[in-house]
């Protein structure tokens, strides 16, 4: 298919396509969203042994974790000379440039922050009465971190997703009524959750590359409150449409403003909803197109 002589070839999580040696076939301008990890990390995670963030590598011991067979292609020069094909990287936040620009591989992305294009704002309900998780439900998604927040609380949370956690996670809540696990949901019947809601919870402890969730939440003008890691404080803060932890204690501070002021949850809301101009489709193609433009000048001036 790429012998086809294309204008632009756009990769997207290559892991799941040819891995880097895809990256040498095709002419035209080559472009690859940094969707996660995976160039600088088997699993794609930086999430040490499905435990924690990755200080320190040890990717073999970690994949074997993941019941995964170590990448031994890795400790040649394949992945150095893949890399070299890629015209220009995109991540999709600050802080995935950033830990690329550290990692040694000599990839200095440009950043363009993902889009939702604008759709209508389900009817809320007169009492938004319950917070909202949504998402795969693994460990590093960290729901396990917020459970005990409902235990013993007159507070409700619906989670919205499945996962190899799920199981697990269902059998802690077994005694929690107020914790409702919906399984597998669809995207087109997302809105009207995320609408009833008092804020999406977004819990994650391993470092998300931006976050989409919170955009989604915000579309509906439903809050976010979100773990201070990774690229979610950048969404939060730019939009305005949220609070941010970084311990248990401040959260519990958080969800306990919640239940006490009855107009924060609005007003957060309409706040981030505002703020979600600067992730509309708009900005973000006239962006992408510039960096066309630029590499194809590039390519004519040599």
């Amino acid at each position: 298919m790429l012998s086809e002589g294309f204008d632009v070839i756009h990769w997207h999580n290559i892991s799941l396509v040819a891995g880097p040696g895809g990256l040498h076939h095709g002419r035209g301008i080559r472009l690859c969203t940094l969707h996660d990890y995976w160039l600088m990390c088997p699993t794609s995670l930086l999430f040490k042994n499905n435990r924690s963030v990755c200080d320190k590598p040890t990717c073999f011991s970690c994949s074997l974790a993941y019941r995964r067979p170590p990448q031994l292609w890795r400790r040649g020069r394949l992945l150095e000379r893949s890399i070299q094909q890629i015209d220009r990287y995109l991540a999709p936040s600050l802080f995935v440039r950033d830990k690329f620009r550290e990692s040694g591989l000599g990839i200095d992305p440009t950043v363009i922050p993902h889009f939702l294009p604008e759709t209508a704002v389900s009817p809320a309900r007169s009492s938004r009465s319950y917070y909202l998780f949504v998402g795969r439900i693994e460990k590093h998604k960290g729901l396990h971190t917020v459970l005990p927040f409902f235990r013993g609380e007159d507070r409700e949370l619906v989670v919205a997703g499945a996962g190899t956690a799920e199981p697990e996670l269902r059998n802690l809540c077994r005694d929690l009524p107020n914790v409702r696990f919906l399984g597998r949901v669809r995207y087109a019947d997302l809105p009207p959750l995320y609408a009833g809601a008092k804020a999406t919870l977004i819990p994650s402890i391993s470092l998300e590359t931006f976050g989409l969730t919170a955009l989604e939440s915000l579309a509906q003008c439903t809050p976010v409150i979100a773990h201070k890691i990774g690229a979610l404080p950048e969404t939060i803060t730019r939009t305005g449409g949220g609070l941010l932890y970084s311990n248990p204690a401040e959260l519990g501070n958080i969800l306990e403003r919640f239940d006490a002021e009855a107009g924060l949850s609005k007003e957060l809301g309409e706040r981030g909803y505002s703020g979600l101009h600067a992730y509309r489709p708009e900005p973000f193609l006239n962006q992408y197109f510039q960096v066309i433009e630029e590499e194809r000048r590039k390519k004519r001036a040599t």
